[in-house]
C-alpha cells in the first residue's frame, strides 16, 4: 500500500517529523479487547493510515455476517487489515477464532508484519507467506525503494533495490478452505490474479480490492472474470485521495450446496 492522504502544509510537517522519530517516540495504541498496537516505524504509520483511516476497510464490520474462520491478507504490507478484521470480529461477534494467511512480497516488510501479529495476539492463528501473488510460478524481480517500502513494483523504480520472489499459488495453501475475506492490494498485480486463480476467488466469499489503473478494456475484462467465479458487486466503489477500492460478495447459497472451480 502507499499513503494517499494529504494534509495541510502544517500538519504535513508534523506528520514529515513524527514518521522519522516514532522508532524512539513510539505512538502505543489499545484497540478494543485489549489488543496492542504499536506504530513504532515509518512504515508502520503509513499502513495504519491506509487501512485504519480509510472508510472503505471499515464496510467490512457491516458486510461481516457471521464470525470468520479465514480470512487471507494479499499485499499484507505491516498487517493492519488483519488486525483491523479480526477487532471487527470480536467487537461485532464477542469472539474471534478466525485464522489469517498473509501474503507479502517484500522481505523487508516481514518482520515488521511478524511483530504486530505477535503484540495483536494473532501469531498462533496466522501464517505469513513471502512471496507474488499473479502467477502460479516461477519468480520475477521486486524493485523496492530502500527509503519507503511501502513503494514497491514489479516495474523498475529508480533507485530501487532488486529483490527476486517467487509466486506462491495461494490454492495450494488454502486447500479447500472458504475463505471469508479475500482482501487483494497488490499493485497491479489483481489483474494476473484473477486471471490465473480462479480456483482461489471461487472460494471467496467477501473480497475487497484496491483497483489500479489498466488499459482500455483490462478492467472490465477483470470485473467479467470475477463475477463468473459467482462473485457480485456490493455497495459502491470508493475512489479517495488516488485510491480506487471495491468489493464483491457470493451470494448466499442453499445449505449444501457449492461452486466448484470446475464450474466455471
Amino acid at each position: 500500500m502507499q499513503a494517499g492522504l494529504s494534509y495541510p502544509y502544517s500538519v504535513n510537517i508534523n506528520y514529515f517529523l513524527y514518521r522519522r522519530l516514532c522508532r524512539w517516540i513510539t505512538c502505543d495504541l489499545r484497540l478494543p479487547h485489549r489488543v496492542e498496537l504499536s506504530l513504532s516505524s515509518k512504515h508502520d504509520v503509513a499502513s495504519f493510515q491506509d487501512v485504519f483511516c480509510h472508510p472503505f476497510y471499515w464496510q467490512l464490520f457491516a458486510w461481516m455476517e457471521h464470525p470468520p474462520q479465514l480470512v487471507v491478507d494479499c499485499g499484507a504490507n505491516c498487517g493492519h487489515f488483519s488486525v483491523l478484521a479480526d477487532t471487527c470480529a470480536r467487537v461485532k461477534f464477542g469472539r474471534s477464532d478466525a485464522h489469517y494467511v498473509l501474503v507479502e512480497p517484500n522481505p523487508a516488510l516481514l518482520p515488521i508484519l511478524r511483530r504486530n501479529l505477535e503484540a495483536a495476539g494473532l501469531a498462533g492463528r496466522s501464517r505469513v507467506l513471502g512471496g507474488l501473488l499473479g502467477q502460479k510460478s516461477g519468480s520475477s524481480t521486486l524493485w523496492v525503494q530502500p527509503k519507503n517500502y511501502l513503494a514497491s513494483s514489479l516495474i523498475p523504480l529508480a533507485g530501487a533495490q532488486r529483490h527476486e520472489v517467487p509466486f506462491i499459488d495461494l490454492k495450494d495453501s488454502i486447500g479447500t478452505s472458504t475463505i471469508d475475506v479475500l482482501k487483494v492490494d497488490i499493485e497491479g498485480s489483481e489483474y494476473p490474479f484473477v486471471r490465473d486463480n480462479a480456483d482461489v476467488l471461487v472460494s471467496a466469499r467477501l473480497v475487497m480490492m484496491e483497483v489500479h489503473a489498466a488499459a482500455a478494456g483490462e478492467q472490465e475484462t477483470m470485473f467479467a472474470r470475477l463475477e463468473a467465479t459467482g462473485l457480485r458487486p456490493l455497495g459502491k466503489p470508493v475512489c479517495a485521495d488516488g485510491l480506487y477500492l471495491r468489493a464483491w460478495c457470493r451470494p448466499s447459497a442453499p445449505e449444501g450446496t457449492r461452486i466448484k472451480a470446475g464450474q466455471i
